[in-house]
């Protein structure tokens, strides 16, 4: 992730509340300074889990900072944006995000298969839980998807999950013909 996608800070943002919020250290911090922690690569996810889920822009922020675990992100992926519906800015970030949880990946890659595939740790996400090749089978067809999936897909026991793979034209092709 790169430094320069995690602050919205820096495409202008205008802060127009001055809402304070309390850190677990006792700390008060208004909008901008809480902001400006979840922009930061060096702040601890310790910190950044006492700013999720207050402001939308900071989830923003959240979303992308490379120290938010799976907790954080399983909290703000339900971030509401400024009309009240599911963010969905929040949601493509964390469906790409290293730490995203098993759960989570499922849930998201759903909505945001192009962007599940973008997820660096999609190989390990398999190697946590073998069954989700089964409930993420759609990300298989598209032309991110990972070639440790394609394997593992091509020797399922499952005829649909093989089909998906099929329709990879990256699928290699000794793969098509087991």
């Amino acid at each position: 992730i790169a430094n320069t996608d995690l602050c919205p800070m820096d495409r202008g943002s205008i802060f127009r509340n001055t809402v304070l919020f309390k850190t677990h250290a006792g700390n008060v911090m208004d909008k901008k300074e809480q902001l400006k922690q979840a922009c930061d690569p060096a702040t601890i996810a310790e910190d950044l889990m006492t700013l999720a889920g207050h402001d939308i822009e900071v989830d923003r922020a959240l979303a992308r900072h490379p120290s938010a675990t799976a907790e954080i992100l399983d909290l703000i992926k339900y971030a509401e944006d400024e009309e009240g519906n599911l963010d969905r800015e929040v949601r493509t970030a964390v469906v790409r995000h290293p730490n995203v949880s098993t759960v989570t990946f499922r849930e998201l890659s759903a909505q945001y298969p192009k962007d599940a595939v973008k997820n660096p740790s999609m190989d390990a996400l398999l190697k946590e839980d073998s069954e989700i090749l089964e409930s993420c089978s759609p990300l298989l067809e598209l032309e991110g998807c990972t070639e440790s999936w394609l394997k593992r897909a091509a020797s399922s026991s499952s005829y649909s999950v093989k089909l998906q793979a099929l329709r990879n034209p990256k699928l290699p092709e000794k793969l098509r013909t087991r």
